[in-house]
């Protein structure tokens, strides 16, 4: 049956050779050349469409389900030579950046083209660039992308191209002169060698002069705080930059190379402005940073730097509310076996530390997920886990005044986890006290609930080399073999935990579980012969009711697809 498919495909490529355009004369893929670039890569599930990168024809084409087992495609051009393509974190948009072309012949310059994933795909901005970029960093909330590169032989990495992007419910009513929109270019000033390790947006801080927005970017040697509004009204606003080597006590503050940057936003009664947390690679050493008022000028910042001494090399730092107030929480795993956890004063640097049942180097805030509780100076939950042992942590963060001691909850989920997933980005998300552990053998899938603190079985058919998709939805997780392996895709129903097997006729790709335009939900299987230029088929399911002898198969997508 497999090779009856496609050989449907093959026939389907033949028939559309016919009266074709000029476009359509692409050199056949030789698969056995090791240099050789596929036309297609691999495609990326949005909210309610599913897109493929068609770099032969310099397009993305946007398949949508309006009803039933029906399949659309949308066409979308791009410009020459896409090169780098990723989605939002909430899956609403895909963002392509193109290289262009630069030879005497022809020059097109590059761009950037954000594209609207739902049911009715649609462009949002698109966006021209004075040189190609390698990186891009996308904003959760959906404002901002700023675009750079990571290599200082190609480029000064203090470069940086930040684009403002249309509110998504726009989108389709944008002309196209509107969608055709200007970046800010920055180039951000730093010291011979303090070089960019990380940056991301950061939430609404609380700061000196008002609450803003920021990009915050870490530096080797230097914390840089970039003001976004103030950026929209003048591009030559200079970010706040904090260098970590000024001395602290007589030491040099910076004794390494940064890894994790924590933010606390501040804005409360006891804790006004916000305050930075970072940990360095090999160093027992956390470096403090206050925010607070000029003393010279309301609106301006100030700050201090201090170090935390925590006895060890911290795996992970986050900053919590206690039934004391504002602390510093770092995990410092003793050994295989032996943990601690200590709590940072950040104003005096006093400590306090409790030894935990297990060598804990991962923790997360779980408090909104378990009360969904909006105070800010609420106290706080945290769950910790390890890929060692099969046991997690509730850290309960109202009991270090008198009994820190016994204010971990340890519970065995009987496998090592490897990952911790949740079920939703969603904070406001009816499921959102679910997580999907996933161990390290044949199917280790569990399911757990943070808020009544147990674990089931997740009844799906796998092994540690399965690839896993939760549906946006929330409502199943998929599990299914790695491309060219096996035919077999199991849907969890979440959060009963019951699933089916489903059968497919050709190797599965990929799994997408997409918004259906009728309100319903469709599952795109993706399936490719990786000997074949014009390979991509897939096979649709609903969603929410998967059934086997329920699907219909599209084959040649990228010819338009048969049925």
């Amino acid at each position: 049956m497999q090779r009856i498919a496609w050989l449907v495909l093959a026939a389907g490529a033949l028939c559309a050779c016919r009266d074709r355009e000029s476009d359509w004369d692409v050199a056949p893929v030789d698969p056995s050349d090791p240099t050789r670039t596929p036309p297609l890569e691999l495609t990326v599930g949005l909210t309610g469409s599913v897109a493929a990168v068609d770099k032969s024809l310099d397009r993305l084409l946007m398949f949508t389900v309006p009803s039933g087992f029906d399949l659309e495609t949308t066409v979308i051009p791009l410009g020459p030579n896409p090169s780098v393509w990723q989605a939002s974190p909430d899956r609403r948009r895909l963002f392509v950046l193109t290289r262009g072309v630069d030879t005497p012949e022809e020059n097109v310059e590059p761009t950037l083209t954000v594209v609207a994933g739902g049911t009715r795909p649609a462009v949002c901005n698109r966006f021209a660039l004075d040189v190609p970029h390698s990186r891009m960093v996308i904003d959760p909330q959906g404002e901002w992308v700023v675009l750079h590169d990571a290599s200082a032989f190609v480029r000064n990495t203090s470069e940086l191209v930040l684009a403002r992007l249309h509110p998504e419910a726009s989108c389709h009513n944008l002309s196209e002169d509107e969608r055709e929109s200007e970046v800010i270019n920055k180039t951000l000033r730093s010291e011979l060698g303090d070089v960019p390790q990380q940056m991301f947006f950061t939430k609404q801080l609380s700061l000196p002069g008002g609450d803003r927005r920021t990009l915050l970017v870490q530096r080797d040697e230097s914390i840089q705080l970039l003001d976004l509004e103030a950026l929209l009204d003048d591009p030559e606003t200079e970010p706040l930059t904090i260098p970590m080597s000024e001395p602290v006590g007589g030491e040099t503050a910076m004794h390494g190379t940064p890894v994790e940057t924590a933010v606390y936003p501040g804005g409360t009664e006891t804790v006004p402005y916000a305050w930075f947390a970072v940990r360095m690679a090999n160093q027992s050493d956390i470096l403090l940073v206050e925010l607070r008022e000029s003393d010279e000028d309301s609106s301006g910042i100030e700050y201090s730097l201090n170090l935390a001494p925590v006895g060890a090399v911290p795996s992970d730092i986050e900053w919590v509310i206690t039934d004391r107030g504002l602390r510093l929480a770092a995990l410092t795993p003793l050994s295989a076996t032996a943990g601690r956890a200590v709590l940072v004063d950040p104003y005096t640097s006093v400590t306090q530390s409790v030894d935990l049942p297990a060598a804990y180097d991962r923790m997360s805030l779980i408090t909104d997920d378990v009360s969904g509780a909006s105070d800010v100076e609420r106290i706080d939950q945290a769950l910790l886990w390890t890929d060692y042992e099969p046991v997690l942590g509730f850290w309960d963060l109202d009991q270090t005044g008198t009994r820190l001691f016994a204010s971990v909850d340890a519970r065995n989920t009987g496998i090592a986890m490897s990952q911790v997933i949740p079920v939703t980005q969603d904070p406001e998300g009816e499921l959102r006290h679910l997580r999907i552990l996933r161990g390290h053998n044949a199917n280790e899938f569990r399911l757990l609930d943070l808020a009544a603190r147990t674990d089931t079985q997740l009844e799906v058919e796998g092994d540690a080399s399965f690839q896993l998709v939760v549906a946006p939805d929330a409502r199943r997780v998929w599990v299914y073999p790695p491309a060219g392996s096996g035919m077999v895709v199991s849907p969890a129903v979440l959060p009963e935990g019951h699933s089916e097997d489903l059968f497919v006729e050709l190797a599965v790709e990929a799994v997408h579980d997409i918004a259906r335009r009728d309100g319903g939900r469709a599952a795109l299987v993706m399936h490719r012969n990786t000997t074949a230029t014009y390979s991509l088929g897939t096979t649709v399911f609903d969603a929410e009711t998967p059934q086997s002898t329920e699907t219909r198969f599209y084959g040649s997508l990228l010819l338009g697809g048969l049925r």
